[in-house]
């Protein structure tokens, strides 16, 4: 806790352009927010101007941290995509996203909801556009997307609401501020560190940990399937030969795939581990043994999809 001699921003929106630098005032304040946002997940939730206090030198400072937001690391590389996909007004890979995330959850409604979303999309966009926060509070509270049965998150509402407050303040101090360029850096460098090797080690070990429980549940769920059969006393199968050909290939074809795919899933975690413990000859800072091991298991993932997309009826 410390003193903060300074003014509420309330009383720099009335005070003359002269007594402060209100454009600087307003790209350091919404820039603050969206490191708060995107970069660290934990962000002040109630941003009114009585919250927010300018210090001598222009210096934006924020006080009254009784409502935080919280967001996860992956709810963190969905609002990245979002932004960027509002900022380029790319409705299908926009609406794509909102279905990843769950928020869409009739894939019937794809097309229905697309046609929304380009409507949307079209009011805003211009010469220049510059107001980012707009397109998503009326994506959020648009009720023919409720229609739809699109709820959208908590978490998410919060982040929205949090914008649209910052836009609307740098616009009340300075009449060209643009949310969408102090957006679009941040978000395309979270995008981006999706493919480091941090990331990629991270993401392996929640994989490895899915593959483990797997691993355990596979076993008792055979032993369950083969006490329901015995206690039923038979089931009875009607196979022609060709039939069982058939389904041989694709049992086979598959087991081979998941045999492959595993392979690959053990040489991420164990070039990921590489990687932690830092040993061996460095390549670009990181140990060129776990470098090879990404690359080597990038290479097999490359086969394994082509192999599935060639196969087809996937």
């Amino acid at each position: 806790m410390e003193f903060l001699d300074g003014v509420s921003l309330s009383k720099v929106f009335d005070a003359p352009d002269s007594d402060y630098d209100k454009k600087k005032i307003a790209t350091m304040g919404a820039d603050s927010y969206i490191k708060q946002i995107l970069i660290y997940g934990f962000y002040h939730a109630d941003p009114h101007p009585g919250n927010i206090f300018v210090l001598d030198r222009d210096i934006v400072a924020f006080v009254d941290f009784g409502m935080m937001g919280h967001l996860s690391n992956d709810l963190r590389d969905d609002l990245a995509n979002l932004f960027i996909f509002i900022s380029q007004g790319d409705a299908q890979l926009l609406t794509k996203q909102l279905y990843y995330m769950g928020i869409i959850k009739d894939k019937n409604d794809f097309n229905d909801v697309q046609d929304e979303i380009i409507h949307v999309l079209d009011r805003y966009y211009g010469a220049q556009f510059n107001d980012i926060s707009s397109v998503m509070r009326e994506l959020v509270e648009s009720n023919v997307l409720k229609d739809y049965g699109v709820v959208i998150p908590r978490d998410l509402m919060m982040v929205v609401r949090t914008i649209t407050m910052v836009y609307d303040f740098g616009n009340e101090l300075d009449s060209s501020f643009n949310t969408t360029e102090i957006l679009k850096p941040y978000a395309k460098k979270l995008v981006l560190n999706k493919f480091s090797p941090k990331n990629i080690e991270r993401q392996s070990h929640k994989f490895s940990m899915d593959l483990d429980y797997i691993s355990k549940k596979i076993p008792n769920s055979i032993m369950n399937l083969l006490n329901i059969v015995s206690d039923d006393g038979q089931i009875k199968l009607s196979l022609a030969s060709n039939e069982l050909d058939s389904l041989n290939n694709i049992f086979t074809r598959i087991v081979n795939e998941l045999v492959l795919a595993i392979i690959i899933a053990a040489i991420i975690v164990g070039s990921s581990l590489i990687l932690h413990a830092d040993i061996g000859f460095k390549l670009f800072g990181y140990s060129a043994i776990g470098l090879v091991g990404f690359l080597f298991s990038a290479i097999l993932g490359g086969v394994l999809i082509i192999l599935i997309l060639t196969r087809g009826n996937y």
